[in-house]
């Protein structure tokens, strides 16, 4: 699909839409990512009822990356202004990985923007211990471009099973990692290092489902865990046999957990 783009919170923001009719539901990508890697979840939802917002987050894909650090609580900011843009009132808000740290911080901040959340492979806070891996990382990319991390962010968000069977697919992948601007990445990791919100998610009030690749070695399903068990009435579910990007790795578990929560959030928020 061809991004359009708006002008959203100062930024010149990437996005796609998808399908005709039925509630929104707003996709919110991993760090070093775009989009993109919610194309199977974008033709699921369209050809299941739902109304699809995906978008390119400040720094990466072809948003603009302006100079950083970048704050999560910004970049959720940016959502609000692009859901202004498009027309959209209400949406579920489904985010993976930093995707993950934006819909948190979009449910306490806007919750009367919210009807469902879906919170994927995510931390609640990125601790202090984790903070020199997360410079070292920025720094790598300052020095070497995107391609000095390609190789490891691959290991880390895929079982090895998964990229020795997919070789096109992985291809793909790593040239998303790659077309990140390096200055998005660098700011993006700061927001990271900045993201602690495990104190205020008592205080999230809208349906949630928290979803975890049941191999992911980058933030164990634990840390999901602990997110289900800060917000009142969560739900957490495995996706058995995924990674890190869980949604893409394995796409029919994934989608099988996702399409009845969001039927479901959908009727009891209805307008």
């Amino acid at each position: 699909m061809t991004p359009r783009f708006a002008t959203a919170n100062g930024l010149r923001m990437a996005h796609v839409t998808a399908g005709t009719s039925g509630p929104w539901v707003v996709l919110a990508h991993s760090l070093a990512s775009s989009h993109a890697m919610w194309r199977p979840q974008i033709a699921t939802l369209a050809s299941n009822g739902f109304r699809v917002l995906a978008f390119d987050a400040r720094g990466h894909g072809a948003t603009d990356a302006p100079p950083g650090p970048y704050a999560i609580a910004t970049m959720a900011q940016d959502l609000r202004a692009l859901m202004d843009e498009v027309g959209i009132a209400r949406a579920h808000v489904v985010g993976l990985s930093m995707g993950g740290a934006m819909a948190q911080e979009f449910a306490l901040a806007h919750p009367n923007r919210l009807r469902g959340l879906v919170i994927a492979d995510a931390t609640s806070a990125y601790p202090a211990a984790s903070h020199p891996m997360w410079r070292e990382r920025a720094a790598a990319v300052e020095s070497g471009g995107m391609a000095a991390v390609a190789d490891g962010t691959l290991g880390r968000w895929f079982t090895p099973g998964w990229r020795e069977a997919n070789p096109e697919r992985l291809a793909d992948v790593r040239a998303m990692i790659l077309a990140t601007p390096p200055q998005g990445f660098v700011g993006a990791v700061h927001a990271l290092i900045g993201f602690d919100l495990a104190d205020q998610l008592g205080d999230v009030r809208a349906p949630t489902l928290v979803l975890h690749g049941s191999e992911d070695q980058a933030l164990p399903p634990a840390q999901g865990e602990r997110i289900a068990a800060l917000i009142p009435g969560a739900r957490f579910a495995l996706v058995e046999g995924a990674a890190h990007i869980a949604n893409l790795e394995q796409p029919a578990r994934f989608d099988a957990l996702l399409l009845p929560f969001l039927r479901e959030a959908s009727e009891t928020t209805a307008d």
